[in-house]
């Protein structure tokens, strides 16, 4: 019976930890939290997100009316999805929390394009391609536009280039993931126009707000209701401009489950040969695929055939005493999300690994009995933990050389 009891908290001690995790985080004002269901467990993150992004906009972290930030913030589902953490809750719910201190790193992204576009429209300017600076003044200036007040020194650099380039015709500049982004911002304002500069404050309006920020924030229990806000209904702001979602078929910000999660890994291979490389992984929802490469690089040309009694086609291997092995794998194959941040995989592919002795001539001799060559089969499993994802597994050649896997890397 004692035994039976032991397994029960040994199995139940898992779901325990995290029921108790979500229960001090709900109580504890210096985090967010929202929490999503769904029949899938993506479905489920996606509306945690989506609570999660409208609890926010009825902070003043961002600029503008309600209906605005709430459209605003929509835009950010990716960056939140990356900067918060997720815990799996009871009855397939899904539960998502951010620390108050961390709402800044939600922006970083932005900033830091804002800087490259602005060194790109600088540099433009400077070459003598007002046209090219002009499409990378209004790139900047979008993102501006979402992004909470701050870095006043590169908003007067740009304003300051802008009125000595003046108005006229824009390059036509490929860059898709800016174009998408700033598209999808522009639709969260309601307007195609050139978004409007947030004016500088005075000092003493620096020092006011800086003192005043921790009570602007409204306390947790006053942030709406996910369970009664969901799904989001946005409001037509006082412009005209209806913030509503889109419609389907249109174009609009990629959904949770559309979006695409990359993983790459330094991955090592520890087995009778010890080998190492890469693992590179795509996920969008909970499917996704993976290309797995691992070597000891090491030559695999011989000069002939050997057993490892010594005997060759032409008598026996006069043994010079060096020895060295070989290594291959190569693998692609499915992953599948199982639940909350982990992952299976499984695939198959081509491996190789290979003994030689050097011969008392100096010359090299495949040990035939010791390699093998053919299909390969991996499998194991992948963990995400924020912007960090870690693997283990097991890979097998032609089901006779078995080792196991291990990497870690980043998620992005």
């Amino acid at each position: 019976m004692k035994r039976l009891v032991l397994a029960a908290l040994l199995i139940l001690a898992p779901f325990l930890a995290q029921a108790q995790t979500i229960s001090r985080i709900r109580s504890d004002p210096a985090y967010l939290w929202a929490e999503g269901w769904g029949a899938r467990p993506s479905a489920a993150d996606g509306m945690a997100l989506e609570a999660l992004a409208q609890k926010l906009a009825a902070t003043d972290e961002l600029p503008g009316d309600a209906a605005v930030r709430q459209a605003l913030w929509r835009t950010y589902l990716p960056e939140l999805e990356a900067v918060s953490e997720i815990i799996d809750g009871p009855s397939g719910s899904v539960f998502r929390y951010l620390a108050w201190k961390d709402i800044p790193k939600v922006f970083e992204s932005r900033w830091r394009k804002v800087r490259e576009l602005a060194a790109s429209a600088e540099q433009a300017f400077r070459r003598g391609e007002t046209a090219a600076a002009r499409t990378y003044c209004r790139w900047a200036g979008i993102y501006l536009s979402s992004l909470p007040p701050g870095e006043y020194a590169l908003r007067d650099r740009l304003t300051a280039l802008q009125e000595r380039l003046g108005p006229g015709e824009e390059a036509r500049i490929r860059m898709r993931n800016v174009e998408s982004e700033t598209d999808g911002i522009l639709a969260a304002l309601g307007r195609a126009s050139r978004p409007v500069a947030q004016p500088r404050p005075r000092a003493e309006e620096i020092s006011v707000a800086q003192a005043d920020t921790a009570s602007s924030r409204p306390p947790v229990d006053s942030l709406p209701d996910p369970a009664r806000t969901f799904p989001l209904r946005l409001e037509v702001p006082a412009s005209g401009f209806a913030l509503l979602p889109p419609e389907p078929g249109t174009a609009g910000p990629p959904t949770p489950e559309s979006r695409w999660s990359w993983r790459v890994l330094a991955a090592f291979e520890a087995g009778r040969i010890p080998a190492y490389g890469l693992m590179a992984a795509g996920s969008s929802g909970d499917w996704g695929a993976f290309l797995s490469f691992r070597s000891n690089f090491r030559p695999f040309a011989s000069d002939y055939d050997s057993t490892s009694d010594g005997r060759t086609d032409f008598g026996y291997l006069w043994a010079g005493g060096g020895v060295r092995s070989a290594r291959l794998s190569l693998s692609a194959g499915a992953l599948r999300r199982v639940a909350g941040t982990l992952q299976v995989y499984a695939g198959a592919g081509y491996g190789m690994s290979s003994v030689f002795w050097e011969d008392s001539d100096g010359g090299w001799a495949r040990v035939t009995d010791l390699s093998r060559s053919g299909l390969l089969l991996d499998a194991g499993f992948c963990l995400d933990a924020g912007a960090f994802t870690f693997c283990a597994g097991a890979c097998s050649l032609g089901l006779r050389v078995w080792s196991c896997l291990l990497g870690a890397g980043f998620r992005f």
